[in-house]
């Protein structure tokens, strides 16, 4: 579980701070797969790295599974399991060489990790590419990769930033098993993306922000219901921005919308 309290992070200081992320509190429970949504400069990717121990924050409170990630960040980090939306490292390693070195870091058994690795490599299809370099993977294969990487040790919970980007439609069903079978098993699944559509058929709630405050908490079947008669969930994303402009220009509070309800 994923404990998000009143974070609030700011660049530059004094009167040329600008905020990115403003007071967000929010959680991501076990037993559920929860979608972060978000245009671009929403904050999202800025609240991913906060979460994970990458980025610094201003204020506030990030707790998973009891570890607050400012405080304890060694022993949080063992609690996750992350797949970054950069490719910045590993580049030298064959896929094989950086399962074993996770593997290695994380006290995984030979017989175990070795299991994992040949289910998981048929799962995804990979069997031929874990002899190459990973700098040499397109970048569906190196998500793939790091996606094993990132469950390999059994983490309570997985933290995924804009994983479908660059999987392969082929592939994307098969992703979307492994994460729903992961979140059925008691784990909580963070999972980021700029489209509303992605969360059809996978997530179980979503939470929404817009230009770095908190939107919307709660399921995708009830924020459906908020807004009848539009079927497009890109038409409700646009629907969240312009109510969230008409507030700031009355210079009004943002609410935050949670709705609870069907799928």
């Amino acid at each position: 579980m994923i404990d998000v309290t009143n974070l609030i992070k700011e660049f530059g200081s004094g009167d040329k701070a600008e905020k990115v992320l403003d007071n967000v509190t929010c959680m991501v429970p076990n037993n559920a797969i929860t979608g972060l949504f978000g245009r671009k400069k929403s904050g999202k990717t800025i609240a991913l790295r906060i979460i994970t121990g990458v980025q610094s924050f201003t204020s506030g409170r990030v707790v998973i599974d009891g570890k607050e990630i400012n405080v304890d960040q060694q022993e949080a980090k063992k609690l996750f399991g992350y797949v970054p939306d950069s490719r910045e490292q590993f580049q030298g390693l064959t896929g094989e060489q950086y399962l074993n070195f996770v593997a290695d870091v994380y006290g995984v058994g030979k017989e175990e990790r070795g299991q994992f690795i040949r289910e998981y490599v048929h799962l995804l299809n990979v069997e031929k590419e874990l002899e190459n370099r990973m700098s040499d993977y397109s970048d569906g294969l190196y998500k793939k990769i790091m996606l094993m990487g990132a469950l390999i040790y059994n983490p309570r919970n997985l933290i995924l930033d804009n994983i479908f980007s660059s999987i392969d439609k082929k592939d994307a069903p098969v992703v979307r098993d492994i994460l729903k079978k992961y979140s059925r098993e008691g784990n909580a699944v963070l999972l980021s993306g700029s489209e509303l559509s992605a969360a059809e058929g996978l997530c179980d709630r979503v939470i929404v922000l817009v230009k770095g405050q908190l939107k919307y908490e709660g399921s995708l079947g009830a924020l459906k219901e908020k807004y009848p008669g539009i079927t497009n969930l890109e038409e409700i994303d646009m629907k969240l921005n312009e109510e969230l402009e008409k507030l700031k220009e009355k210079d009004e509070t943002v609410p935050v919308l949670r709705l609870w309800g069907g799928r």
